[in-house]
């Protein structure tokens, strides 16, 4: 079998036919909807903390801009576990062992500041909705 020449989605086709196209399908809607749930709940308790006027972009961006960081900091150790799990094809408990062991508890949190950048995005979203 040649698969040097085949892109990662027809390897995965090749191997384990249609479903291997939707393996980590779960795992994605799963964080996913734990990234929007801690986002949600921190956006509503940082327009409280922060005092919200919804007419002010500055109010907005300061309130869904910290809402992302929380969701940010929370979310991290599951992305960069299920990026291990993906990469080894292992369970996500066997990638965390792994990582933990090789790499340490901090490894957790790696590609965190680009993960902030990205957050600018949400802000934007929200201050011009």
């Amino acid at each position: 079998q040649k698969y040097h020449q085949l892109t990662g989605d027809q390897k995965y086709f090749i191997k384990d036919g249609i479903r291997g196209l939707y393996t980590g399908l779960s795992s994605e809607i799963f964080g996913n909807g734990l990234s929007y749930a801690i986002y949600f709940v921190a956006y509503a308790q940082a327009k409280k903390l922060l005092g919200f006027d919804p007419n002010s972009f500055f109010s907005v961006s300061k309130s869904s801009g910290l809402a992302g960081a929380i969701s940010a900091i929370a979310t991290n150790p599951f992305w960069v576990l299920k990026s291990k799990q993906a990469e080894k094809r292992v369970s996500i408990m066997e990638a965390g062992r792994n990582l933990l062991r090789t790499e340490g508890f901090l490894a957790l949190w790696k590609g965190l500041l680009t993960s902030i950048i990205l957050v600018s995005n949400p802000i934007i979203q929200f201050a011009i909705y």
